[in-house]
């Protein structure tokens, strides 16, 4: 499952949603940052369950102007909700 988070400010985005993740005791297995013009978009990529990705989006969901969950199979994108 990837974690996508679309904020202005990286820095206190990306330390919120690290916490978010120790908190829940789930291992981030991969993480991407890309810059668009005004904004950084944050993927943390991890196994979780469905309880976890309810926990997960719950406490994430307020840090950014956008959130994502993307669904994925053999670390390919699959599709979209959130």
């Amino acid at each position: 499952m990837v974690f996508r988070v679309t904020a202005q400010n990286v820095e206190p985005t990306m330390s919120a949603t690290n916490a978010a993740f120790a908190e829940s005791h789930v291992t981030i297995e991969s993480l991407q940052v890309l810059r668009t013009a005004q904004e950084y978009v944050m993927e943390f990529e991890a196994n979780v369950s469905l309880h976890q990705q309810k926990k997960l989006a719950a406490k994430i969901t307020p840090l950014g102007t956008k959130f994502e969950l993307l669904f994925t199979l053999a670390g390919r994108s699959v599709g979209e909700a959130g």
